[in-house]
């Protein structure tokens, strides 16, 4: 590809200064880089994209941040006709580090960063590319055997004529969207939803049809089955993997989260966050910012030693 931006990524420039694109299959992953350092993969959740990444980047500038959209998520371009689900996010992401610049990846690796459905789908990465992810950072993501039933409500909803335009006007409105039922009940600080994650999270998908479209069909996609796979994926996983946590997190119980960490084979910290629901890392950049250097430091990830 053209233009390198960092150690790891061959991409092309488009768009804007900070947006470069990878094709991967039949899309153009859409990604930008933030900061120098060991290498982060940030893997975002749904139904978000790359944005929600950007204050816990602006945290790390000693690290080079690489925030990736998945396919049919923010600026990525994925044709219609092309489906998106998890597993297909899987191998997206296998495509998209297997064509990172080799003799990095072979000296320092990269480290994966995944919240929510993310977290999932660096899981099943880092079990197909042992050698070359080094490190998890997992943020409130999905618990073999616990099943949030609110997600079975949300793949009801979307079978109903019109799901899309009524979720997009739902959001819209911040009275409606502050609900426990809506964006509500993912922070402890409902304010929250009205500053920059409305504008530079929210606001970009909600101004886009075919954006929420494409993200309502990837709920379809979701079923029980994935979520258990992970048990003994776990068990393949053998880097270090620090877990983090909202104290107050609805959909994923810390306590089951903490039990979860003793199917690791590698060694695994478990983090509790207070005063924090399911986005953590948008209500504390910060603290997520420092553990994830902590964690570096700890495994020899910093490159400090090197």
């Amino acid at each position: 590809m053209g233009n390198v931006h960092g150690p790891l990524f061959d991409g092309r420039m488009t768009k804007t200064e900070t947006t470069r694109f990878m094709e991967v299959g039949d899309s153009q992953l859409a990604y930008e880089q933030r900061g120098s350092g060991p290498d982060l993969l940030f893997l975002h959740g749904w139904p978000l994209h790359r944005a929600t990444w950007r204050l816990v980047a602006d945290h790390l500038p000693d690290a080079a941040c690489h925030l990736l959209d998945f396919p049919g998520a923010g600026e990525s371009v994925t044709p219609a006709s092309t489906p998106v689900s998890l597993r297909n996010h899987v191998d997206a992401t296998v495509d998209f580090i297997k064509q990172l610049g080799t003799d990095s990846l072979d000296t320092d690796g990269v480290v994966l960063v995944g919240h929510d459905s993310g977290g999932m789908i660096a899981r099943m990465v880092a079990a197909q590319l042992p050698s070359q992810v080094v490190g998890l950072v997992l943020i409130g993501t999905e618990i073999p055997g616990h099943h949030p039933k609110l997600i079975d409500q949300l793949q009801t909803m979307v079978k109903a004529p019109g799901a899309a335009a009524v979720t997009r006007r739902s959001l819209r409105s911040p009275r409606i969207a502050r609900h426990k039922r809506m964006l509500g009940g993912l922070f402890w600080d409902r304010d929250l939803i009205e500053g920059s994650f409305r504008t530079d999270v929210l606001a970009p998908t909600l101004a886009d049809p075919a954006a929420m479209d494409r993200q309502l069909e990837l709920l379809a996609s979701y079923n029980h089955d994935l979520v258990d796979e992970l048990e003994p994926i776990h068990a393949e996983i053998t880097c270090p993997t620090l877990l983090i946590w909202g104290e107050d997190d609805p959909f994923f119980p810390p306590a089951l989260a903490q039990a979860m960490t003793s199917q690791f084979n590698g060694p695994t910290r478990f983090e509790l966050v207070p005063k924090a629901r399911l986005l953590v890392h948008e209500e504390h950049p910060d603290r997520v910012a420092q553990l994830t250097r902590e964690f570096l430091a700890e495994h020899g990830l910093d490159r400090s030693a090197r």
